[in-house]
């Protein structure tokens, strides 16, 4: 499939990373593209089309077992019957063992680790798909039903036309910090209770899908940063932080350094492996192969790859009620005429396609930016946030920022643009680039420090610096109480984010 080129407006500023002066270590490798067996292939396939049935659901009625959804004049179904679809497919259910097919794929999680993985994230602790576990997005640690992150509140663009602004030194001043996120990102500074951001809060996933796509990469995590700063949560008491104001090294003004440093390395990787010939077909793609391969078998070149085909069957044969609501949702709007059932994506034909390239990096930044957001700031301590209610309860900030990544990742598959298991790579080759900038930070500083967060498996991960001799201290990486090793370190990448059990 042909991309058009991104617009300049969109794309992050490329600016070589690293704090200046600082020696940046190589890039990391970059994960093969994954690999789909049949089964997969199906349950990506059907989630896809579920999303484009539900994209004008209320987020807030996702769990809803009852809720109604009218396809037609003549048919509807409930969502605990589009659940039992989904069930239906051998992926997506922990009791049957669906057709491996192609080979196995590893990004950051070790061998044949991916699949496997993002299987078992789909799932309840009973190893059940249901209406909560549905809309993970790829992040292990949300809990209770599906609702928007309360951090969308603060996603205003408050770009204005200005001059070019150069980037601050990381010791720079607020003050140029802030006028240069404005005019990178759009982000700004919103003082508690000046401005009610709550009318830019998405309510379906069709909004979320728009939003995510017309928004800088970037942007939300800034405000979300931003108010947070505002509201004098605390840093990581490891890193000296102390009555909710960093001290010595560690400032906001440094937080949003490594946010834009972290962001530019993101968004490269991100477009340099969308740029690459070998990528895999979009969404789109195949669901008008299948629509051939299901409707019009005498057209069926001799070609068709057999995980394609066998993908294709076992949507039909698992799960007809889905395709049967997907072809009733497209009738009479798909010209010309060509097919009795028809299964294109996006799945509401009558408004225009999203651009896949213009959510391109927001994945991969995504993971970066959530990072070290939940790096950085103290996390074990709830911040209250006035300027989503005046007397709300306290914020849970790795809640609200993986909730957050998610529904990026989320958005970005209500478009058909992109698979979920691409999400689930992007949010974890972003976490690794964040791990990386952090990791050269605290070798500069040659300090005895620390930082601790979840990672988006919901395993702990801690970043332990100890001073050396000379001039660059040692970082040690753990993951639940274990050293392991970096993601760029070697030639075999081990497990060390991602665990299957």
């Amino acid at each position: 499939m042909t991309y058009a080129k991104p617009s300049a407006a969109r794309r992050f500023s490329v600016i070589d990373g690293g704090a200046r002066g600082r020696p940046v270590r190589a890039a990391l490798p970059q994960p093969p593209v994954p690999e789909f067996g049949p089964s997969e292939l199906a349950a990506e396939m059907a989630e896809l089309y579920a999303l484009g049935l539900l994209r004008d659901v209320p987020f807030d009625r996702l769990d809803n077992p009852h809720h109604l959804v009218r396809v037609d004049d003549i048919t509807s179904f409930t969502l605990h019957e589009m659940l039992c679809e989904l069930r239906s497919l051998p992926f997506l259910d922990r009791r049957a063992t669906p057709d491996a097919g192609g080979a196995p794929v590893s990004s950051l999680t070790g061998p044949g680790g991916d699949s496997g993985h993002r299987r078992a994230l789909r799932w309840n602790g009973d190893g059940q798909l249901t209406l909560r576990t549905a809309f993970r997005g790829g992040v292990a640690g949300i809990l209770g039903a599906p609702r928007m992150s309360s951090l969308w509140a603060m996603d205003n663009d408050r770009r204005k036309p200005c001059p070019m602004v150069e980037r601050p030194a990381a010791d720079a001043s607020m003050s140029r910090w802030l006028k240069w996120v404005e005019h990178e990102t759009g982000a700004g500074l919103c003082l508690p209770g000046r401005v009610d951001a709550r009318h830019c809060l998405p309510k379906t996933l069709g909004d979320l899908a728009q939003h995510v796509h017309s928004a800088h990469p970037a942007r939300v995590f800034f405000n979300a940063a931003l108010a947070l700063l505002a509201e004098g949560a605390a840093f990581d008491l490891d890193l000296g932080a102390e009555n909710g104001l960093a001290r010595g090294r560690w400032t906001p003004s440094r937080l949003l350094a490594l946010m834009a440093d972290a962001a530019d390395r993101a968004t490269r990787m991100a477009l340099s492996r969308a740029g690459k010939a070998a990528r895999l077909s979009r969404p789109g793609v195949i669901a008008a192969r299948m629509t051939v391969l299901l409707g019009r078998e005498d057209l069926l070149a001799s070609g068709t790859p057999p995980v394609l085909a066998a993908a294709a069957q076992e949507l039909s044969c698992h799960a007809p009620n889905l395709l049967s609501w997907v072809a009733r949702s497209q009738s009479g709007r798909s010209a010309p005429r060509l097919f009795r059932d028809t299964a294109f994506l996006p799945v509401d034909l009558t408004r225009a396609p999203l651009n896949p390239w213009d959510a391109a990096a927001h994945g991969v930044v995504a993971g970066a930016l959530a990072t070290l957001v939940k790096a950085v700031f103290d996390t074990m301590r709830p911040t209250h946030l006035r300027m989503v209610a005046a007397n709300g309860p306290s914020t849970d900030i790795t809640q609200e920022i993986d909730r957050l990544a998610a529904q990026i990742a989320l958005g970005r598959s209500a478009s058909a643009a992109y698979f979920g298991a691409e999400s689930h790579q992007d949010l974890r080759l972003g976490e690794a680039i964040a791990m990386q900038v952090m990791r050269e930070s605290f070798e500069a500083d040659n300090e005895q420090a620390g930082l601790a967060f979840t990672d988006f498996d919901g395993k702990a991960v801690q970043l332990l610096a100890s001073v050396r001799t000379f001039d660059r201290a040692h970082v040690h990486l753990r993951r639940d109480g274990a050293s392991v090793t970096w993601p760029a370190d070697g030639e075999t990448q081990a497990p060390h984010l991602t665990a299957v059990h």
